[in-house]
């Protein structure tokens, strides 16, 4: 059987990090392995990571775990990276959880032909008491403008990494969108199953600083040979899509929890 590494970033994470590792503690699938990289969290997530690696060696799942600064998420994700010793490689950042028993669905496909495999991820806004299915998308005249993939669902073949590269550590909101987009253009295999893989809550970095998200989308735009007035006109159109959706939560015509 193949190996699989999970990696997982915190910093300051002690009101999300023990969702995520426990979601990581029950899956069935073996051998796993586990890679936690914090960034020196100045709270308690170091406290409540040390308090359950225990209970990940007493399951069977081998641990890394790595607390110091760090250059930001793209850094943390290739410190993960570099002490995977997986065949296969996931991500499930703090604050998210994969879903029950889904490693062993993962790890059905067929590895041989796959470099990057995606799903979908269930989208839980709190704060709207709204949730719901976010699928993603492998055509390539979407993913060129934008990002399509859902990013805590994807599982990419150590291999690939080796020949493509990790994240970019110049894009601080958008490394993710560089990666997929990358792994396209070098005529990797991006495959798609409609396999609801991790649960996800509403934000993030790139919501949370969405003007300089906007520059780096830009700058991964035109590296897929889209012309900077196509990149601006899709934004608008990304812009308005957001604010229609953000009207038909506020007045409750969204899909409800």
């Amino acid at each position: 059987m193949k190996r699989l590494s999970v990696i997982t970033i915190s910093y300051n994470s002690e009101n999300t990090i023990r969702s995520t590792m426990l979601s990581v503690l029950h899956q069935s699938y073996r051998p796993l392995q586990y890679v936690l990289i914090d960034g020196s969290s100045e709270d308690g997530t170091n406290e409540i990571i040390k308090q359950l690696l225990p209970e990940f060696e007493s399951a069977g799942i081998d641990i890394v775990y790595i607390s110091e600064p760090d250059r930001g998420i793209s850094d943390a994700f290739n410190k993960g990276i570099a002490h995977s010793t997986g065949d296969v490689i996931g991500i499930i950042n703090s604050g998210d959880s994969y879903e029950e028993n889904v490693l062993e669905k993962v790890m059905q496909q067929d590895w041989n032909s796959i470099d990057l495999l995606c799903g979908d991820i269930l989208w839980k806004d709190r704060a709207n008491n709204i949730e719901f299915i976010r699928r993603s998308s492998t055509d390539w005249s979407r993913l060129r403008l934008e990002m399509t993939i859902m990013h805590p669902s994807c599982f990419v073949r150590k291999e690939a990494y080796d020949a493509c590269g990790v994240f970019d550590v110049s894009f601080r909101y958008t490394m993710d969108y560089d990666l997929v987009c990358r792994f396209h253009r070098m005529n990797k295999k991006i495959v798609y199953i409609p396999l609801t893989v991790a649960a996800v809550a509403a934000g993030g970095i790139s919501d949370d600083h969405i003007d300089r998200t906007k520059n780096e989308i830009f700058i991964i735009n035109r590296q897929n040979n889209v012309s900077i007035v196509h990149s601006r006109l899709h934004w608008k159109w990304v812009k308005f899509r957001r604010s229609v959706a953000s009207w038909l939560k506020k007045n409750n015509l969204f899909f409800k929890k």
